[in-house]
């Protein structure tokens, strides 16, 4: 259901990803792919695991409203990328490879374009959205320090739903560019113990939703 989002003006576009080549796979990246299925959302390793469905951790509350939200927003980002970016074909994998190391590659440098583009989206989906009113009470573009498999720092953006009872999760739509092992839905607190790198005076930022689309529009 990922059409009842709204396409992204081609203006805007274009103009973030004119400077955004697609990077070839690296070794590390093939090896990843290479190595199995993953859960869609928490990113957790298994051969029995299907890709498009989250695996059964996530069977309870609040995953059950998250998880589907998320994957669906996902699934659009990647629906709004693919005409846009010219991903390098591997021959040299299985289909199933192929297709996880196309939504690595569809991915890379987009996470700052994410915030752009997804903010109306997101707003949506999970704050006005009648199926979910009510458990998202604040929504925020995050930044923070992350590596990736070859210990290259990034500053990586993503988004942070803090829920009615305070407690803060990430959805981060892009973490894929880093490998399928990246989750696209964690609680705060295992996302940094996990993830975020504590590399000094590359701190963590938070901007109001809707930040950088808003720059993108006085910008073009």
């Amino acid at each position: 259901m990922a059409s009842r989002f709204p396409p992204i003006p081609r203006i805007h576009a274009f103009t973030l990803l004119d400077a955004l080549p697609v990077l070839p796979l690296n070794d590390p990246l093939i090896a990843m792919v290479q190595s199995g299925s993953f859960c869609p959302i928490c990113g957790d390793h298994s051969p029995i695991y299907r890709e498009d469905q989250p695996c059964n951790l996530h069977g309870h509350w609040p995953w059950t409203i998250l998880a589907p939200v998320a994957l669906e927003l996902q699934a659009w980002f990647y629906s709004q990328l693919a005409p846009l970016r010219t991903v390098p074909r591997q021959p040299h994998l299985t289909l199933e490879e192929r297709s996880r190391a196309f939504n690595c590659l569809l991915l890379k440098q987009t996470c700052a374009v994410s915030m752009a583009w997804m903010s109306a989206p997101v707003q949506y989906a999970f704050f006005d959205d009648g199926r979910i009113r009510g458990l998202v009470a604040a929504i925020h573009e995050l930044s923070f320090p992350v590596r990736d498999l070859d210990g290259m720092l990034w500053k990586h953006w993503a988004f942070g739903l803090t829920l009615w009872d305070g407690s803060l999760w990430i959805f981060d739509p892009t973490g894929r560019q880093f490998g399928p092992q990246w989750p696209t839905l964690l609680p705060w607190t295992e996302y940094q113990r996990q993830l975020v790198d504590q590399y000094p005076n590359c701190g963590f930022w938070a901007v109001p939703l809707g930040t950088r689309a808003t720059w993108l529009a006085r910008w073009v």
